[in-house]
């Protein structure tokens, strides 16, 4: 779970996440310097949810979500400012369509729904608003991106190759995915080197859905993410897309190394500072996929996710430390285990006392996945100057 793991360091670095969720942005203030005088979303998670014999839910890293899946949706708040639970008003469009001039845009209006949870706690120097819901079990039968007719998809993946099954229509295709899902029986009928064209079904009968939070004061904050039944099928049939952790943060002035029980930390001004930023792998190893060219070839190969990061600043603090990358930092090349980057202070525009929060923020990518659905995670650290 993100924000599960505080890290509690009164020195100088943080770690920011990335995530820009919120549909209105104003450009005239930069993008990662945050106001402490505003409250702003700048992360979120989700989190399929398996239901045990007593009857609650236990939290799972696995970012996919499929129709009729229970998820906890996790949106974190920096900034000040209240946040009540009355206040916040959720919504939903299950059904967006790419139009012709490759835009995503919502068919129909937003769908109020009440969360069968919810909950805003604070952390990290802001809130997190929590959210169990419901993915409609009919969310690709009505989704607008999947054509009715597949003559196209067969001639294109040749998809009925292999696969001893007339999928001529999106009925015949989910009623396959569904059937596949639930009975072994029914999956053992498909022959073993076969098996990896049921990723690619899975990433093409697929489909995007936005959620909305409208908080007074707030500009609506719209999060995107993907139905499809990889979260459903066994992971020797499909490769599923889990959170990427950020497992471990440490600081270092010159060669001593900063501890999670340090409060304060002494400038110097001829020691480098820099900061070492760990994500652990998946849960089955690093996460890699089949593209939907490599689902469909003779000989497929997989490919290995990358990693993001996106690192937020508070605006008493904007400007004073960043990362030799730069403040907004985008390394579009991150695998999985260390990574160090050198940290900058500006010893001339910092001042004994300077307080303030960065957060630091990861997410994954794969290209060439259908519908990926994305996951992500973030830490917040408090920061103090000292003499």
């Amino acid at each position: 779970m993100i924000f599960k793991k505080k890290l509690c360091f009164l020195t100088i670095l943080s770690l920011a996440t990335l995530a820009i969720v919120a549909c209105s942005v104003n450009f005239n203030e930069h993008y990662d310097r945050v106001e402490t005088s505003k409250i702003r979303p700048i992360s979120y998670q989700f989190n399929k949810l398996l239901s045990n014999e007593e009857g609650s839910w236990q939290i799972t890293n696995i970012a996919e979500t499929a129709p009729g899946d229970t998820v906890l949706l996790e949106v974190f708040f920096a900034g000040d400012g209240e946040i009540s639970r009355e206040n916040i008003k959720f919504s939903a469009c299950w059904n967006i369509y790419t139009d012709l001039y490759g835009n995503l845009a919502p068919r129909g209006e937003p769908k109020p729904f009440t969360p069968i949870i919810s909950k805003i706690e604070p952390d990290m120097g802001g809130k997190i608003v929590r959210a169990v819901f419901k993915i409609p079990d009919d969310i690709l039968e009505n989704s607008d991106a999947i054509p009715n007719d597949l003559s196209g998809f067969l001639e294109t993946y040749q998809i009925g190759d292999g696969i001893p099954y007339n999928l001529k229509t999106k009925t015949d295709a989910l009623n396959f995915l569904k059937n596949f899902s639930e009975n072994e029986l029914f999956r053992s009928q498909i022959p073993a080197e076969n098996i990896i064209k049921i990723d690619g079904l899975a990433q093409i009968f697929s489909c995007i859905y936005e959620i909305y939070l409208e908080i007074p004061g707030i500009p609506r904050t719209k999060i995107r993410h993907t139905a499809r039944y990889h979260g459903r099928l066994w992971p020797v049939y499909v490769r599923k897309n889990y959170n990427p952790v950020l497992s471990y943060l440490s600081f270092y002035q010159g060669n001593h190394k900063l501890y999670d029980d340090i409060k304060k930390f002494s400038l110097s001004g001829n020691k480098n500072t820099y900061v070492i930023i760990g994500i652990s792998e998946g849960w089955y190893g690093t996460d890699k996929f089949y593209t939907l060219k490599e689902a469909f070839s003779p000989n497929p190969e997989l490919t290995t996710e990358k990693y993001s990061l996106r690192v937020f600043y508070s605006d008493n603090l904007y400007g004073k430390i960043e990362l030799e990358d730069g403040i907004f930092l985008s390394i579009l090349d991150f695998p999985a285990g260390g990574y160090s980057q050198n940290i900058i202070i500006h010893r001339d525009k910092l001042k004994v006392g300077d307080k303030g929060w960065i957060w630091i923020m990861v997410y994954d990518e794969c290209y060439g996945v259908s519908n990926f659905p994305q996951g992500r995670s973030i830490v917040g650290v408090p920061i103090e100057f000292v003499e």
